[in-house]
């Protein structure tokens, strides 16, 4: 069998040629049972010594990718053999450098937090590798994968995906699912909107704020953000008012259209809760051009928990997106069955209060909020 990929690096470590020589493996199509070249060709093809080849060769089979048969040779291992004390997770996404800036100008706070995620909830464990599904993408590519996480967005393809889900080949596990759209066969995670945004709420009204206003997307989200706010100030026998809720185009991160219609109104309310953090940033940032101040006059609160808002001025006090914990518990499900695609379920997790600079306490409360989970930021 030839060895299609030549890669020439003097002085190399075992810990490199080992995964140069599991690289190679899943690129070249190996499957379980199939023979590995000897230790001498494989030595000669990545220009390193038998000896580093051997000590490699050693830790894949501990590790259980690949075992050896006395006067036979190496093989690929089975997946029932596999027993790997680091195991491979990829987060497929529709295109490149998604968290760059210039690649992706409106949402690129929200993928590079989500990498952040990931790269905490794998820890030592799992690797973590950023996948661009192109019209090349093939789903002998993932079968490599211990999991293959999907980050729900309109580019996806989806008909890939759901190929790749149906193959059953790899656990496939979907974030992010609209509270309109349908569970996949596969294990389905994301945060819960309603608590959430139910904790945020709570939290303004517990300290002292009444006249609550929404700005929210006119679409799914901003309903869900909505179901929230009503149960919260429900619990709190707020009543509710319409012209306190203000709906905006979600392609559209600027709050100055937002607060002008809402001042319009009703310009007595004393905070402003916002579905996500950069929009709440606009709408800071057109209070105080108004001659608002907040949160002296109007409070402010986001949803996302963004790293640019909430650990950088103006501090936004926000209700974070529990990525890390609905991943790792993600992670935690593939573990405790190894090799068999997940079954179909929701898994979901609310997040709690990010207390920042932009909401202050007024008057004591003396209803309990029924919410907890409140961290204060560091400012």
């Amino acid at each position: 069998m030839a060895i299609t990929e030549t890669i020439r690096r003097p002085g190399k470590t075992r810990q490199l040629v080992k995964g140069e020589i599991g690289r190679w493996i899943d690129a070249s199509g190996l499957q379980p049972g199939d023979q590995i070249p000897s230790q001498n060709v494989l030595a000669e093809q990545f220009q390193t010594t038998a000896v580093t080849v051997h000590k490699a060769m050693r830790e894949m089979v501990a590790e259980g990718r690949v075992r050896r048969q006395v006067g036979r040779g190496t093989f690929v291992a089975r997946i029932a053999e596999v027993s790997k004390s680091v195991r491979d997770a990829c987060l497929l996404m529709p295109l490149q450098h998604q968290d760059s800036p210039s690649v992706n100008p409106h949402y690129w706070p929200y993928v590079r937090d989500l990498m952040g995620a990931f790269a905490q909830a794998c820890g030592e464990h799992w690797t973590f590798t950023v996948r661009a599904i192109g019209h090349r993408a093939t789903i002998s590519e993932l079968r490599r994968f211990d999991a293959v996480f999907v980050h729900f967005t309109p580019e996806m393809p989806h008909s890939f995906v759901e190929q790749v889900v149906q193959s059953k080949l790899v656990p496939v596990i979907r974030l992010g699912l609209p509270s309109d759209d349908p569970s996949w066969d596969c294990l389905n995670i994301d945060h819960d909107k309603v608590a959430g945004v139910h904790r945020g709420v709570s939290f303004l009204l517990q300290n002292g704020y009444r006249r609550i206003a929404v700005v929210a997307s006119d679409r799914a989200w901003g309903e869900v953000a909505l179901k929230g706010y009503r149960q919260a100030i429900a619990g709190f026998a707020v009543d509710y008012d319409e012209n306190l809720i203000v709906r905006v185009d979600d392609s559209s991160w600027e709050g100055a259209r937002a607060v002008t219609r809402l001042l319009a109104v009703n310009p007595g309310c004393d905070a402003v809760f916002v579905d996500s953090d950069l929009r709440a940033l606009g709408v800071i940032d057109a209070l105080r051009q108004r001659g608002l101040r907040v949160p002296e006059d109007v409070a402010v609160m986001g949803y996302d928990g963004l790293d640019i808002a909430v650990h950088h001025a103006p501090y936004l006090t926000s209700v974070m997106a529990p990525w890390r914990q609905v991943i790792a518990a993600a992670l935690q499900e593939v573990e405790r069955n190894p090799g068999r695609p997940t079954e179909r379920r929701r898994l979901t997790l609310a997040g709690g209060v990010i207390n920042g600079a932009t909401t202050a306490r007024r008057t004591p409360v003396s209803q309990p909020m029924q919410a907890a989970n409140v961290v204060t930021a560091g400012i």
